[in-house]
């Protein structure tokens, strides 16, 4: 990530989502789905921060860099659990099923008895030529 400056316009965005998710997260989520009491004080809090995105947001840039680099935290440990679930629920055993199923579809296996291992290409007509797609 560069720790480019941002521009206004762009700060001025990153304060107005902030505000906006922080509305949804903490004053109108906790009373609609945990029947609980409705507060003032999310909707104050997070009206603060949409004023002050859009009066002062160049002021926003220190919040922004952290943001972001806890973004990147939160990135670096998630990609590698999701990317290991992926591997480990869905690659492996989609492998071993057709290593049980058809044996080695890529003939990896040592031969002694043969020469060579290459696999002479089927000859191709004319007309996949024309139309290769």
């Amino acid at each position: 990530m560069s720790e480019d400056i941002q521009t206004k316009d762009d700060l001025r965005k990153f304060g107005l989502t902030l505000a906006g998710a922080f509305t949804v997260i903490l004053g109108l989520v906790p009373p609609l789905l945990f029947d609980m009491s409705w507060h003032i004080w999310p909707f104050a809090l997070t009206s603060g921060l949409a004023l002050w995105a859009v009066v002062a947001p160049a002021s926003l840039q220190l919040f922004f860099t952290l943001w972001m680099k806890l973004a990147l935290a939160i990135n670096a440990v998630t990609s590698r659990i999701i990317l290991g679930l992926v591997f480990y629920v869905m690659i492996t055993p989609m492998g071993l099923a057709m290593r049980w199923i058809s044996g080695d579809p890529m003939k990896r296996k040592f031969d002694p008895e043969i020469k060579s291992y290459r696999v002479t290409p089927k000859a191709k007509r004319y007309k996949n030529m024309e139309t290769p797609f």
